[in-house]
């Protein structure tokens, strides 16, 4: 949520955009207009990438601002498949309410859409024991990304509710925007979260910790891609870098990685600027290759669904960090 009463129209924010060039001037003179709730060009060339909001040193989440008007302003319209999905969750949620109360669970595992994208993945002991909420009731729908912030709060409680019909303790996020969607939305819309959301980061580092003896260390340098999402979650980094410690995996230091981190373009293909999202892909994995890296850790799908290809034609594998700990653990071959 955009807080404005902290906002000192430094201009940082944009003046610092690793996709548009703005000078002070520009940048003060375009903050202003989108804080009057103007239309001004930032509106259509944001990658929406939340940097600026992990470099405003006043807190005030500038990105947030942005989100919020490019769906007043239609610049980010939702395509049919988000169209059918929203429709699908809220005829899910429709349905919950006439089943009866799922037998409690102390942790569970909320793995969005992945479950549907990608159902082997979980065919591990790193969620052997964890009951899964699949389906359509549970999708974290990132609405803000299409332009939707507004049915993406319309539609938080009702995600609350079917989950906390578990009466679990703690809720395993599959999915980065999941997690911030519980530990940072909910928050902001006054909406009271009855368990702890837990980063997959956490989940994964506990359960290879307590499969210690089995790990075979990949001896890997992978460059990480940091999701968007991640910026305003900063505390999962030091999570991230004892797991792949744990698994004998370098994090190679790279130009665009932790607060450097440029982002993959997926949401510029998605706003039809097909060309900036190739050339953002195409700096992340040069910069992946000039800095030694073997592989690409991943976390978002839609990083891979971007430049998955140019990862191919580089013959720079991309690994899901729950694919890197299943290779440690002997489930799966390295490639």
């Amino acid at each position: 949520m955009f807080k404005a009463d902290l906002c000192d129209l430094c201009g940082d924010c944009l003046v610092n955009c690793m996709f548009n060039e703005y000078t002070l001037e520009e940048a003060i003179a375009e903050r202003r207009t989108i804080m009057d709730g103007q239309w001004a060009p930032i509106l259509h060339n944001c990658a929406s990438c939340r940097a600026c909001n992990g470099g405003c040193n006043q807190r005030a989440n500038p990105w947030d601002l942005i989100s919020q008007l490019q769906g007043v302003f239609k610049e980010v319209s939702k395509p049919a498949t988000a169209i059918e999905r929203i429709l699908k969750v809220d005829q899910a949620r429709l349905d919950l309410q006439t089943n009866p109360d799922p037998e409690p669970a102390e942790t569970v595992l909320a793995p969005c859409s992945v479950g549907e994208l990608a159902p082997s993945a979980f065919d591990s002991r790193l969620y052997a024991s964890l009951p899964r909420l699949a389906g359509p009731a549970y999708y974290c729908c990132t609405l803000d990304y299409c332009g939707d912030e507004e049915g993406q709060h319309a539609r938080a409680q009702g995600l609350v509710d079917a989950i906390a019909a578990y009466h679990p303790k703690e809720v395993v996020c599959y999915h980065d925007a999941c997690y911030l969607f519980f530990s940072r939305r909910m928050p902001d819309y006054g909406i009271e979260v009855p368990f702890l959301p837990v980063h997959l980061f956490e989940h994964l580092l506990r359960t290879i910790q307590e499969h210690r003896g089995d790990i075979r260390p990949l001896n890997m340098k992978v460059a990480y891609q940091r999701p968007c999402t991640s910026r305003d979650t900063p505390w999962t980094e030091p999570i991230l870098d004892e797991l792949l410690d744990l698994i004998g995996c370098e994090r190679v230091a790279r130009q665009y990685d932790r607060d450097n981190a440029l982002c993959c373009g997926s949401v510029l293909a998605l706003r039809g600027l097909n060309d900036r999202a190739k050339e953002a892909a195409t700096r992340n994995v040069q910069d992946s290759l000039d800095h030694g890296a073997s592989a690409l850790a991943y976390l978002c799908p839609s990083c891979l669904r971007n430049y998955g290809d140019l990862c191919d034609t580089h013959s720079l594998p991309a690994h899901h960090i729950s694919e890197l700990c299943r290779m440690a653990l002997g489930e799966v071959t390295m490639s």
